[in-house]
């Protein structure tokens, strides 16, 4: 006896009505203006993020500043001090000048001292580096350009650092400059009181 054999019919999936010409493109405009509302949210968070990262840079580079005018002024101070005691220069502290240039395009001195036989001009940083030893010997070259009513005065340089590299160091003794460091809140020479700094 023959049983007979039930076929399933396979339901086909039901089609989707296809949409208008028009629903489509105000789909595709409704993607695009999505799209475009997406990136200008990303452009103005990237604005605020620049603004933010160009405050934060203007805040750092302040507080450098600050820092580096403070250290100056701390050197200056103990400037008269430190030259009596380590060298037996004479410094009056009302002669030494701070950040002295001679015209807009002219280097920057971060102090000049003279005492009317000799003038210390120095070189301050936070950390002093082989590269502010090079420019401390170019400083050196230009001042008698820059400063002809100090030709006759010996001419000295003074390396001041809150730190000093062993190699800024090394060089800046064979330069013949003063070198002076922060040890603590006080200003002391780094070398002994057998060492001759060189005039220029």
């Amino acid at each position: 006896m023959k049983t007979a054999r039930k076929t399933a019919k396979k339901k086909s999936p039901a089609r989707r009505p296809r949409l208008s010409l028009d629903r489509r493109l105000e789909m595709l405009v409704e993607r695009a203006e999505a799209g475009l509302k997406a990136a200008e949210a990303d452009r103005d968070r990237l604005a605020r993020l620049e603004k933010e990262a160009m405050k934060d840079r203007r805040n750092n580079e302040n507080h450098r500043r600050n820092s580096s005018r403070v250290l100056e002024d701390a050197f200056a101070a103990s400037l008269p001090r430190v030259m009596k005691s380590a060298h037996g220069i004479v410094i009056r502290p009302q002669d030494v000048k701070m950040r002295v240039r001679k015209g807009r395009k002219k280097p920057e001195y971060d102090f000049v001292a003279p005492n009317g036989k000799i003038v210390l001009v120095g070189e301050v940083k936070t950390r002093f580096t082989m590269g502010d030893v090079v420019k401390l010997v170019g400083a050196m070259t230009l001042f008698r350009r820059d400063f002809p009513e100090f030709a006759k005065l010996k001419l000295y340089g003074v390396a001041a650092g809150g730190t000093i590299d062993d190699d800024a160091l090394s060089e800046a003794l064979k330069e013949g400059f003063i070198v002076l460091q922060m040890d603590g809140a006080q200003v002391h020479p780094a070398t002994g009181k057998k060492y001759r700094p060189t005039a220029y």
